[in-house]
């Protein structure tokens, strides 16, 4: 380039440096949209592609057919991304991969939370890692907050859509035993996929759990919640939100409370059930009045006022504001007389339940005998088969629904003939099915483990009584080798037993 070609320079050195400058701040400008331009492009929501083959739950020795899922995650930080975990419960492989891109690197669970809901995934794959960028999570949520939700089509483009938050509660998730602190979003984008990021002014608000079109309402798992998930996630050993470990109803009945000695000022929740290993096991018993927790004062249907959220359930005064471990104090009127007791919270262990959520997707213990199928009883049991609860043995989604996922006496679980494989061996039986046992070989049972002890011990099946039935079952036990060998063929069994083993 000649001199004369260059900017300005036949014109007067003052007007000349004035080019110049503009010049300048033009080359700047342009810097800084094409910095502004490569954090706007930088990968903050990935799309997560999930592959799950667990067993099927009437037949345990069989594997279901494999099947995939797909939703979004979150990038909180390097190589990490932040999605629900019902989106990956249960995978046997989890990928990660840009939207509209091809290329999928696989990845690993480092932390994941069915009781809130909340799953974190690792990476290592260096080349994918370079361009993500962590999303900051905002402090706090509020009624009201203007929100933007991201998606994105199937080609890969972007699709956003604008929401309002219009309510803040506590909600059971929907298929955990649990209830968390929600969000509900109000917003005309029809979101498909779960863990689809809300923003409110550039900071994560929250992931959507699930979009109800009809109502245009996105439920919504805040930032509190993932905050507090990471937090913990972070530390040496993860601890689940602590466990109230008692059930409650409202105490709305005059007569009732009057009854009780409960003063007409005071509002209060009846205790119906404590559990022998839960937090209040020596502070609360049933027919107490649960008036305060923690210094806030209940109201007669189960709320109190939260310094954050308002009136908000009492469930998330227990696990949404402490740990395990935490010292609280408790108010209850007791026959009359009002006292206190402090309290360590302890954490819900699945495992300790009367009806175990199975949430893991373990391989569940089973035992087979003359074509009898004999397994522990749990939710995903009762879940099986794509209709929920719904389409369960409403005998057993009884028992769980009316106390089966709080914690049960040590080792205690529930027996049930799950289905008889149809055999010479037990004609008259092949109609039963989703039956409680009770007792084997004359012998009370509390879990399918004794059943194994009692079988070893007795060398056959010979007996089995089932709760409601007037009548024990019998079976012939001089021919217990040749049919379970021709049950084992005729159905292809590998094994007849798995009694050791998580359910």
């Amino acid at each position: 380039m000649s001199k004369t070609s260059l900017p300005g320079f036949d014109l007067p050195r003052r007007r000349r440096w004035r080019v110049w400058a503009l010049v300048l701040c033009g080359l700047a400008a342009r810097t800084v949209a094409g910095e502004a331009l490569a954090v706007t492009n930088a990968v903050q929501v990935v799309d997560v592609l999930v592959t799950t083959q667990t067993c099927d739950e009437r037949m345990p020795w069989r594997l279901s057919r494999p099947m995939t899922r797909q939703g979004y995650g979150v990038v909180v930080g390097p190589g990490r991304v932040l999605t629900t975990e019902e989106l990956i419960r249960q995978a046997t492989l989890v990928e990660l991969r840009q939207p509209g891109r091809a290329m999928k690197v696989a990845a690993t669970l480092r932390q994941s939370d069915p009781q809130c809901n909340v799953a974190l995934l690792e990476t290592t794959d260096a080349a994918f890692c370079r361009e993500l960028a962590p999303v900051p999570l905002a402090g706090q949520v509020a009624r009201g907050d203007q929100t933007r939700i991201v998606q994105y089509d199937d080609s890969g483009l972007r699709q956003e859509g604008t929401g309002r938050i219009i309510e803040i509660g506590v909600e059971a998730l929907p298929s955990a035993p649990a209830a968390v602190l929600t969000c509900r979003v109000l917003s005309d984008l029809r979101v498909l996929n779960p863990g689809a990021p809300v923003f409110s002014d550039g900071y994560l608000a929250g992931m959507m759990m699930r979009y109800d079109a009809q109502h245009q309402t996105g439920f919504v798992l805040p930032a509190p919640v993932l905050s507090r998930f990471l937090l913990m996630a972070a530390e040496p050993e993860y601890q689940a939100p602590p466990s109230e470990g008692f059930s409650w109803v409202p105490l709305v009945d005059a007569v009732k409370r009057r009854y009780l000695g409960v003063p007409a000022e005071v509002g209060g929740v009846l205790i119906i059930e404590v559990a022998t290993n839960g937090s209040v096991a020596t502070a609360l018993q049933p027919n107490d009045v649960l008036v305060a927790w923690d210094g806030f004062a209940l109201d007669n249907q189960g709320f109190y006022p939260d310094p954050q959220y308002g009136r908000t359930r009492l469930v998330h005064a227990i696990a949404g504001r402490h740990r395990v471990n935490d010292r609280v104090t408790l108010e209850f009127i007791r026959r009359g007389v009002r006292q206190k007791s402090a309290v360590v919270l302890q954490p819900y262990q699945e495992e300790d339940t009367l009806v175990p959520e199975n949430t893991r997707g373990t391989p569940p213990a089973y035992l087979v005998e003359s074509g009898l199928v004999l397994r522990e009883l749990t939710a995903r049991y009762l879940r099986a088969g794509g209709r929920g609860l719904g389409g369960a043995n409403l005998r057993l989604a009884h028992l769980y629904l009316a106390g089966g996922s709080r914690p049960a006496p040590a080792g205690e679980h529930l027996v049930i003939l799950s289905g008889v494989l149809p055999d010479p061996a037990n004609v008259g039986y092949q109609e039963l099915r989703d039956e409680l046992v009770t007792a084997v070989n004359g012998e009370p049972v509390h879990n399918l483990a004794e059943v194994c002890r009692i079988l070893d011990r007795d060398g056959s099946l010979t007996r089995l009584r089932l709760e409601g039935r007037g009548v024990e079952l019998a079976l012939d036990a001089t021919q217990r080798a040749s049919v379970n060998a021709r049950i084992a063929r005729a159905y292809r069994i590998p094994e007849l037993r798995r009694c050791a083993g998580a359910r």
